[in-house]
């Protein structure tokens, strides 16, 4: 977030100890820029606001599917009660059927070894056997009767085995269905609660984002406020200042301008970014440059000057700033220590301050900057290459 508004607030800053002119203009371009960027966080937010409302229809959708599942799973419960019953029925009547099986074995057994001890031509037996002629059509009858009641007793036997089978047969076609349907509802109750625990984490993050969004923009609103103000003073300060440099006659150009291309690097480091160079968040550019150093290294000014701010400022941290004269100044930022204070004289190459990681740029080194007239200009084309 400091990263931001470090460009803005170093130039309301800057415009301070610069002529009074150019600083109104710059501090006038930072407040547009600064707007612009309370615009964007606004939109990001509305955006975040939508993504929000989706997310919690999403889990509203999860929800609904969570209890439709439940619902089901116990409407299968409840068919596995009635399921179980019929069940039980079953059960009941295929003891029932054991048990008249059994019977119907008892006589089957009774009725064959009758016919056994008769022999199988006992008709023709009863005819020659010398009885009364009388009493022949009677005992044809009776053994008729019996052989009728034998093939009944067998026709009733075989289809109470095909009941049987068809009985076994259903009670375990329900146990398979009982089985398949609770393992069904529990499977999609689970992926639902997995899908709603998964769109839950999702409104989460969304929310956290939101709100840290919400922060950003009422510190970028704070931080505009605060350049308000600044600009109002510095506007209140514009003919008073421009008044006197009319009547003293300063130069508008100096020892300093001459030093272009010669200028060395106010410290060892890498240079991890350049002017103009797009910055990671929002649509601000770096107004300077960032040299990668240790904490601790040495600092040192470009040219001589005169230190006209030492002084911690949010979005660079320890910041130092040397005036050059003819309207320029050295901007560093980021220091862990400032070895100098407001007022001292500065010789070129004098270590002024130490690098850190104050400014909360991310890393530790050294924020750079040169200005002319309180406006940022890119500093490669008067380092020494």
């Amino acid at each position: 977030m400091a990263l931001k508004f470090a460009a803005s607030v170093g130039a309301a800053l800057l415009a301070l100890v610069s002529p009074a002119a150019g600083a109104a203009a710059d501090n006038g371009a930072r407040l547009e820029e600064l707007r612009r960027q309370v615009q964007a966080i606004q939109k990001e937010i509305a955006q975040a606001e939508e993504s929000r409302a989706e997310a919690t229809d999403q889990l509203a959708q999860s929800e609904r599917a969570i209890s439709e599942a439940r619902r089901r799973l116990a409407e299968v419960g409840r068919e596995q009660q009635a399921q179980q019953a019929t069940l039980a029925q079953l059960r009941g009547e295929q003891a029932k059927l054991d048990q008249q099986l059994a019977g119907q074995q008892l006589l089957l057994e009774k009725l064959l070894l009758q016919h056994y001890l008769s022999g199988r031509n006992e008709p023709f037996k009863l005819a020659l056997s010398g009885r009364d002629p009388n009493e022949l059509p009677r005992l044809f009858y009776y053994y008729r009767h019996v052989n009728e009641a034998r093939n009944r007793v067998l026709t009733q036997l075989r289809g109470q085995l095909q009941r049987s089978r068809e009985f076994a047969g259903r009670v375990s076609a329900e146990v398979e269905q009982l089985a398949a349907l609770e393992t069904e509802a529990r499977a999609t109750q689970a992926a639902l609660e997995q899908e709603k625990r998964s769109r839950a984490a999702a409104l989460k993050r969304i929310a956290r984002e939101l709100s840290a969004r919400r922060r950003e923009l009422a510190a970028l609103q704070r931080d505009e406020q605060r350049l308000a103000r600044l600009a109002e003073r510095l506007a209140r300060l514009t003919r008073p200042a421009a008044a006197a440099a009319g009547s003293s006659g300063e130069p508008t150009s100096g020892a300093f301008a001459l030093l272009k291309g010669r200028l060395p690097l106010p410290i060892e480091g890498e240079l991890m970014h350049r002017f103009g160079s797009q910055r990671m968040e929002g649509g601000l550019t770096w107004k300077g440059l960032f040299l990668r150093a240790p904490i601790g290294r040495a600092v040192r000014a470009v040219a001589a000057g005169q230190v006209v701010f030492a002084d911690w400022l949010r979005g660079f941290g320890n910041l130092l700033i040397v005036d050059h004269g003819a309207g320029y100044m050295s901007l560093y930022g980021n220091n862990e220590a400032l070895l100098l204070r407001v007022g001292a004289k500065v010789a070129a190459g004098e270590a002024v301050a130490q690098a850190g990681d104050t400014g909360n740029l991310g890393q530790t080194g050294l924020y750079f900057e040169l200005r002319h007239q309180g406006r940022a200009f890119d500093p490669a084309g008067w380092l020494k290459r």
